[in-house]
């Protein structure tokens, strides 16, 4: 990203961004600041400990040729010195130049980090100001980097090879940079304005938010209590025959994973939801949380058609519950969804159940450590993992990254 900002910066702007150089022609007494300075623009260790040999050399200069005032009768060794400080000069300015690239690409870096850290400071004042205007950014806010959620999230993301890269962000100015580079505030006002009045959009906030909620209206569990449960037990096969409720909290997710699917636009929302990596990452935590670690078994024996299974089976079940929080159409239209894309969804399921071992094993590692817990407080850890928000997270997502679409097409 940084190579592709430098290739944009202009003559002007790297000549302003390499000023410092010119520090090294003065005999080699500010060499040392030339690098202390880059040092502390860029970080880097090397320049710390250059500008400290350089510094250094200048102070056994200036101690010596002091002590030693007159050339003729000073010792050989003070001339030696004086020598070597010459080249070392010389060696200071070489130095500079070939660092200056590094220099324009940390510096870009550092530009960006602190752009960050202000957009953080501005999106954290309209929350405490009371003056954020729309659903999706409220909810984006709630997530801190650091959070529980977001740190399991972006943990079994990171060890999905088909998923996305994970991108955290809290607001749209950050959110567009998953897309493109250019931000004008025109445009985050457009997305503001979608995020606004766009009811589907609040719709996938509000679903998304009764999936994690045991009394929200589905009254299921978050998957993750399901895949910490699965990668615990190690005795009995896992299939939703030994777990109806297990069954069902599934195919209420896959339905409610497909009326996700048809809010994101209003034009061919499936693939517009393909499309957006918030919907990647929603589908593929879909796939493995909710279908491959409960039920790899029924995944590997099937070999497919596992959703429809499911869906006819406890179809009566699923329904009554959907149709808690949305109307019958919205189901139908869902059910028309899921069908279209279950023999997918299956396929993927199954590559990944029949590869689910070393995912399983790092899951079950690292969940403790994520949580500051022991491995062994099974219980209160199940129960803590049941109050994990990660579809409101990553339903948030696949709403702001919807807003963006709507507004960059526009």
């Amino acid at each position: 990203m940084s190579q592709n900002k430098l290739k944009e910066k202009d003559i002007t702007w790297k000549l302003l961004h390499s000023w410092h150089i010119a520090l090294t022609f003065f005999m080699g007494l500010l060499s040392w600041l030339t690098f202390l300075y880059m040092y502390l623009k860029g970080k880097k260790r090397s320049w710390l400990i250059a500008a400290i040999i350089y510094g250094a050399a200048l102070g056994i200069l200036i101690y010596y040729t002091n002590k030693y005032p007159d050339e003729k009768t000073r010792p050989d060794f003070v001339n030696q010195i004086v020598y070597g400080y010459l080249i070392l000069w010389l060696i200071s300015i070489v130095h500079a130049f070939i660092s200056l690239k590094e220099f324009w690409l940390r510096t870009i870096t550092y530009e960006e980090v602190q752009e960050e850290k202000i957009q953080s400071l501005e999106t954290n004042i309209r929350k405490e100001m009371g003056i954020i205007n729309n659903p999706i950014e409220e909810v984006l806010t709630e997530f801190k980097e650091n959070d529980n959620t977001v740190k399991i999230t972006k943990f079994i993301l990171d060890n999905l090879p088909m998923a996305p890269e994970f991108y955290y962000y809290m607001d749209f100015p950050r959110a567009i940079k998953r897309y493109q580079t250019n931000v004008s505030p025109e445009l985050i006002d457009k997305i503001r304005e979608i995020a606004r009045y766009d009811d589907d959009l609040h719709k996938i906030i509000k679903t998304a938010k009764a999936i994690d909620k045991a009394d929200g209206g589905l009254g299921i569990f978050t998957g993750l209590k399901n895949t910490y449960d699965a990668i615990k037990k190690t005795e009995g096969k896992r299939t939703f025959e030994a777990d109806p409720q297990q069954a069902i909290d599934a195919g209420l997710k896959a339905i409610a994973l497909a009326y996700i699917i048809s809010l994101v636009s209003k034009e061919n929302s499936l693939q517009t939801f393909f499309d957006l990596k918030a919907g990647q990452e929603l589908l593929y935590y879909f796939i493995t949380i909710e279908l491959a670690l409960p039920f790899t078994d029924n995944l590997i024996e099937e070999g497919g058609k596992f959703l429809y299974k499911i869906l006819k089976q406890k179809e009566s079940d699923i329904e009554n519950r959907f149709a808690n929080f949305t109307d019958e159409e919205s189901y139908q239209k869902a059910k028309n969804i899921l069908n279209h894309i279950s023999d997918q969804l299956d396929r993927i399921a199954v590559v990944v159940s029949q590869n689910i071992k070393p995912f399983e094993e790092q899951l079950k590692n690292k969940l403790p450590t994520i949580l500051n817990v022991t491995d062994s407080v099974t219980g209160g850890l199940a129960t803590f993992l049941d109050l994990m928000p990660i579809w409101k997270f990553l339903g948030a997502r696949v709403a702001a990254e919807a807003a963006i679409y709507k507004a960059i097409k526009n």
